[in-house]
């Protein structure tokens, strides 16, 4: 049967580190979605019309699936007297019913539009107000309700909540549909693909590929390198790459930078370049000590190949990069 080596393994096992990396990401949109999915329904839904009886029927906003309201009163007046430093805007108390609701409102609303409103939309909070009662003008005084009004726009923070949420979903969905394709199939695994420009049967490539790893004597594995007689393997969380010592033409340390979205990492590191004779670039981030035995290993392997680095090979490689593997081929071949 095909594939059934230490390089099918390997090509298995970062095809499964695929399909839980989608499956991953389709938990954490689900996540976002389902965690925000009563500010969803209340950003796309609109405000609901609440009448005097159903506002002050209200005790706990949190348990309202519809807490974006729109509401009327008879009456506003300023109460920033009695705001905190934390409140989010400017308050302003508003008359309903023989009870005062306390509302937040942003502060760049000039007060004279706000005061001569009686019409509001925003959210209800379970926030507690900084008084209990409120004296009026004619020295009445009337219980303030239990919670606040934050005049405030929905649909920002629901696209943005969207725009998290659904973009993980669809990577989620595509990396698992692509792992479980690859796991059906080997043949369409990225290795394998890369096995097929070098030979016509990239499964019986795989085979020798995988006899020489498997030969204690002459291959040597340094953290995710195997080095053989012939190739160098380079196993990762979710590639595997596979590299003809043959066709090395330059290889040298360096510090890099090293940046995945998927997953997540940013760090510096030691890495080692090889550039090869079809004109392609391999990076393998590495620790010091590491970087340094691969090196070492190589130059040994492929002492045809440009060992180091220096601005004259960098030169030569971009700008004469032909002329650059021509003299490389020439020394493999002498």
């Amino acid at each position: 049967m095909k594939w059934q080596n230490k390089l099918g393994e390997q090509m298995r096992r970062v095809s499964r580190n695929l399909l839980f990396q989608g499956l991953g990401w389709i938990a954490f949109g689900l996540l976002i979605l389902i965690s925000n999915s009563r500010y969803i329904q209340n950003a796309f839904c609109g405000p609901l019309k609440m009448n005097t009886n159903q506002l002050l029927a209200v005790s706990n906003p949190d348990s309202l699936n519809r807490y974006y309201v729109n509401i009327d009163c008879s009456n506003v007046s300023m109460a920033n007297n009695l705001a905190s430093p934390a409140m989010y805007g400017n308050l302003y108390g508003l008359t309903i019913a023989d009870h005062v609701l306390f509302a937040e409102i942003r502060a760049d609303i000039p007060s004279q539009q706000v005061l001569s409103a009686r019409h509001f939309e925003g959210e209800l909070r379970n926030q507690k107000p900084p008084v209990q009662t409120v004296t009026m003008p004619d020295g009445k005084k009337l219980p303030v309700l239990p919670f606040t009004l934050r005049v405030a726009d929905f649909s920002f923070g629901a696209w943005l909540v969207l725009l998290f949420g659904i973009p993980a979903i669809l990577a989620g969905l595509s990396l698992s549909v692509k792992a479980k394709k690859r796991m059906d199939n080997l043949d369409t695994h990225p290795t394998a693909k890369q096995l097929a420009t070098l030979a016509e049967d990239p499964a019986e490539l795989g085979r020798s590929i995988s006899a020489e790893m498997d030969d204690t004597a002459a291959a040597v594995s340094i953290g995710p390198a195997v080095i053989t007689r012939n190739w160098l393997v380079i196993t990762w969380m979710l590639d595997v790459r596979v590299i003809r010592l043959a066709d090395i033409a330059w290889i040298y340390e360096h510090r890099t930078t090293y940046i995945s979205v998927m997953p997540p990492a940013f760090f510096r590191t030691h890495c080692i370049a090889i550039r090869t004779s079809d004109k392609k670039g391999h990076e393998i981030p590495l620790s010091s000590n590491r970087a340094e035995a691969i090196l070492s290993q190589l130059t040994q392997r492929a002492p045809w190949a440009v060992a180091g680095f220096s601005e004259q090979s960098k030169s030569r490689w971009t700008r004469e990069t032909d002329a650059f593997i021509a003299e490389v081929q020439s020394r493999k071949s002498s």
